[in-house]
Parts: C-alpha cells; structure tokens; sequence
C-alpha cells in the first residue's frame, strides 16, 4: 500500500508549488484524486494561476503608483519574484507586502529606475497610516500644561510624532512623483533632486506634506526621541532660518505631534 502522506505535509506542497516555492507537481499529483474532465497538471496550474493573481492584485492595491511607472507587464514580474520570496503567512493580506520597497531596491533589473524603491516606501507609508491606531494629536491647548511641566520640573520638554506619522527622506522627489501619478498624464519631471515627505492620518484621512530640510531634520530628532531644544538645535544646523514657533503652530494645526508620549518606545 501506498504510504499516504500528512494532511499538513500536502498542504505545505501545495502551497509551495502555488507560490512557485518548488516543483512539486511530482508529489502533488502522485496523491490529488483523479477528476473527471481535468487533468492533475491542469487542476494544480489553475489553482496556481488563481493564487497569483490574487496576491498581484493586492500588491497592486498597495503600490498603484509603482505599477504605473513600470508597467503591468513588468509590475507582475516583480510581483511574482517577490510573492515566492516572501509569501504571505496568514490569510490577512493587509498587513502584507512591507518588504517590497526592499525587494526593489536590491534588484539590478530596477537600476533604471533608481527612485521606484522609494516610491514604493511612500506608499507602504500611507497605508501604515491608513491602519495605525487611533490617536488624538496634540493641540495648542494640551501642549500648554506639558510646557509647564517641563519648566516646572527644569527637564527639558519632549515631543513624540503622532502615531500614524511616518517620515520619508529621499534623494529622490518621490512627493511629486506619487502626486503626478495621480493624474491620467504625468508631467514630465526633473529627477534632480531629494524631497522628504510626512506621512500621516490624524482626523481619519491621510495626509501627505512635502517638507523643508530643516522641518524634515526636526521632525526626525522628534521621532529618534530627542527633546524639543535639540530638535531645534538640528533645524538650524540645516537653515539658520529654521522658525521653531513657525514649524510648531504649523504641526500643532496639523495633527503632527501625538498627545501623549510613550517613553518606552
């Protein structure tokens, strides 16, 4: 009698073979049951097929400016390379996809394009943002008493970016590029030059700013949790210009800093 194999052992075949983790039409067909009117190979190509374009599909959802600047055809290889290097490991597939601006960027096939790992690292941004947890951002008004407390305790006074807010620096202008992608006819582009970019979603709806160098080094401290007068100390250190007050009431009306700050993190 043939030595029939693990439920789990079939399922693992299975689904290495769908996401092209392996050839294992050999061992999958030795034990599918026959159906009439299919062929194994046949049956198995269909699930295959099935799975990956699904899992295109959900790329696509996640990066649609990414897909346009390189083309369906192109778009789906690099789908299909990363969908068997890095499959996804439960059925929720929102939370999957993270790695592909990393993919990208280690491929030699993408040198032609040296910004779409980092347009693609914009838009894996915005959908962090689209699922971070709900927080209410500071204001002028709940800011107040942490400034007094700071003075009052002579510490000095830390602000943490709001939970949703994600930062992007690029050498890139990745900014203008995902905003020109988003009309039927992209201009062109002059590629010579960095944007850095502020991701965020503080009142249920994301929001993408492109920011100043110096606004950018001072939101960065914030997030690598340095207090608000070193912040300060490195937006001037890209622009003697640098206006703290400015760059406050604009992140305070914005929804830029969170409420409360989590020193663990």
């Amino acid at each position: 009698m043939a030595h029939t194999p693990a439920l789990a052992d079939l399922q693992n075949a299975l689904a290495d073979h769908v996401l092209g983790q392996g050839d294992r039409l050999a061992f999958l067909s030795a034990h599918l049951a026959v159906s009439p009117g299919w062929g194994k190979a046949e049956r198995l190509s269909l699930h295959r097929n099935t799975s990956l374009i699904t899992l295109t599909e959900a790329l696509e959802a996640l990066y649609p400016v990414v897909a346009r600047l390189v083309g369906p055809a192109f778009f789906a290889y690099l789908c299909k390379d990363f969908i068997a290097a890095e499959p996804p490991q439960t059925p929720v597939l929102y939370r999957w996809g993270q790695g592909f601006s990393e993919a990208i960027a280690q491929r030699e096939d993408c040198t032609s394009v040296p910004y779409l790992a980092d347009v693609a690292a914009l838009e894996w941004a915005r959908d962090q943002a689209r699922h971070a947890a709900e927080q209410v951002p500071l204001t002028a008004q709940t800011l107040r008493p942490l400034a007094e407390q700071a003075v009052a305790a002579a510490e000095p006074l830390c602000l943490a970016l709001h939970g949703s807010a994600q930062l992007l620096v690029s050498p890139w202008p990745i900014f203008s590029l995902w905003q020109a992608n988003q009309q039927d006819e992209p201009p062109q582009m002059m590629l010579d030059h960095g944007e850095s970019t502020l991701v965020w979603r503080p009142f249920g709806q994301i929001e993408m700013r492109l920011l100043a160098p110096e606004k950018a080094a001072f939101l960065g401290a914030l997030a690598n949790g340095e207090d608000l007068d070193r912040a300060h100390q490195m937006g001037l250190d890209i622009s003697s210009g640098f206006d703290l007050n400015a760059c406050l009431a604009e992140g305070l009306q914005a929804g830029w800093f969170a409420s409360e700050r989590n020193d663990a993190s």
